[in-house]
């Protein structure tokens, strides 16, 4: 993540002012904590699944079937996620955790009305993830549909967009982000366009939600290193 604004090129408009860097560390550290704590989806995930039944399958099943509610047919079989509450709290807990996180770090980056775009993006795709938690599928297909399909390409376009503003100050975050943005987009063109390519439809969603999820939890991690003094 970029560093003070001492440590940045003087010239450059999109840059903090220079008295940023005698500014609180503290939020910058609860944000970088937050995302990093993001990590902890792909240890819930695994824990619902495996309670699910009939045996869930991690690339035939799409992910909001882990958060139903109630027993509910589907193909040829009645499928049930006993511990559903665990994968509809932790939906929420991402996206309070990946929003509250953004906003706290948003003062640490460069001044520009690019990184604002990018932050609002990454916002929204936060709120879609609280409220695919709040509508899971068998309250409503089109109310879960609207709450979760905007956080796949809000939070990959923001991604991509953080990329272009850390370029010059901190290449390793935004290499990262550059990955987990392209990746996330071509998992959701993918998943949208409900092209197989000898892949199943759970697979191709987990190409899309994955790599955001990826990207708050390694770019939190180098936060909290930078700032760990």
């Amino acid at each position: 993540m970029p560093t003070d604004a001492s440590r940045r090129p003087r010239g450059d408009g999109g840059g903090m002012n220079a008295t940023a860097g005698s500014l609180d560390r503290r939020p910058g550290r609860l944000g970088a904590v937050c995302w990093l704590l993001t990590a902890f989806y792909f240890a819930v995930e695994p824990v619902v699944a495996s309670a699910w039944s009939p045996r869930y399958s991690f690339v035939h099943e799409t992910i909001s079937m882990l958060g139903v509610t109630d027993c509910v047919p589907a193909a040829d079989a009645t499928v049930c996620s006993p511990w559903h509450a665990w994968m509809n709290g932790a939906f929420v807990a991402l996206g309070v955790l990946t929003g509250v996180g953004a906003v706290l770090l948003a003062g640490r980056w460069p001044r520009r009305r690019l990184t604002t775009v990018a932050s609002a993006l990454v916002v929204v795709g936060a709120v879609s993830t609280v409220a695919t938690g709040l509508f899971p599928v068998d309250a409503g297909v089109v109310a879960h549909s609207i709450a979760s399909l905007p956080q796949f390409p809000a939070r990959s376009v923001g991604v991509l967009l953080l990329s272009v503003v850390w370029w010059r100050h901190d290449r390793r975050a935004a290499v990262v982000s550059v990955s987990c943005g392209v990746a996330g987009l071509l998992g959701l063109v993918l998943f949208m366009a409900a092209t197989p390519l000898g892949l199943g439809i759970g697979l191709m969603e987990r190409l899309a939600f994955y790599p955001p999820v990826l990207w708050t939890a390694v770019v939190g991690a180098l936060t909290v290193w930078r700032l760990r003094t």
